[in-house]
């Protein structure tokens, strides 16, 4: 059996190099990894702020030059293609200052004709949202609010009705799984917070109990190999295991 600390030990050496190499991605993963063994490292999660710091940066840094390399299109007046540009961009980077600058000129640049129509379909689209988290119909909302802010990225109203509508789904998943959160099983456990943190990855109670999940599978797996290293040996009866 390998010492946890040992194994953190070397897999800190792999994220350095790979941080070297400018792999920012696999160290990122690699980070991940490690915090399953422990998931209060220090170490590790020291590195894995610098990497996410730093993958930020490159996005920034990749939007700019999209930027740059589109500021022909303001000339030619092709709004339109610069909208969906700028909606993928901001995928990447939302807190992106000139992103977000450009797209609100961009928007004051749409003629007379299309800001009507757009802004009547935007207007239909929150109604229908409105309507679907009324109606506790937390899918149907979910996928109609990313759905409009594709086509209107910094609509805060249309955010706001989704964060509603994800905290509502994540809700009603956790009262339809309660079975799985009140028992001991916490693979299944962890592996159900999980797909609730698909759905909202910054929800801080699922955040909280999928963390709580990790740290008692990373005991309890520990426990079984040290039971495997130590037990009785061939012929003994260990009892019943588990699924």
């Amino acid at each position: 059996m390998v010492d946890p600390e040992i194994y953190i030990k070397e897999g800190l050496k792999i994220v350095k190099a790979l941080m070297a190499e400018g792999n920012l991605p696999m160290a990122l993963r690699t980070c991940q990894e490690l915090l399953k063994v422990n998931p209060y490292h220090r170490k590790v999660q020291k590195y894995l702020k610098e990497i996410e710091e730093r993958i930020v940066k490159q996005n920034e840094k990749k939007v700019e030059a999209d930027i740059e390399a589109t500021m022909h299109l303001w000339k030619e007046e092709r709004f339109d293609d610069l909208m969906k540009i700028y909606v993928r961009l901001y995928q990447y980077a939302p807190q992106h200052a000139r992103l977000q600058k450009l797209i609100a000129k961009l928007n004051e640049k749409l003629s007379a004709q299309q800001k009507n129509v757009r802004g009547a379909l935007i207007h239909e689209s929150l109604a229908k949202i409105q309507t679907l988290l009324r109606e506790e119909k937390f899918g149907d909302t979910i996928q109609a609010g990313n759905e409009l802010l594709r086509v209107d990225p910094l609509n805060s109203e249309a955010a706001a009705y989704l964060k509603k509508a994800k905290n509502g789904l994540i809700e009603q998943k956790l009262k339809d799984g309660a079975r799985i959160t009140d028992s001991a099983d916490f693979d299944r456990q962890l592996e159900f917070f999980n797909s609730l943190l698909a759905i909202d990855p910054e929800h801080k109670e699922v955040k909280r109990l999928a963390l709580r999940a990790q740290c008692a599978c990373s005991l309890i797996h520990r426990d079984h190999r040290s039971h495997r290293g130590h037990g009785p040996r061939q012929g003994s009866h260990n009892g019943p295991q588990s699924l």
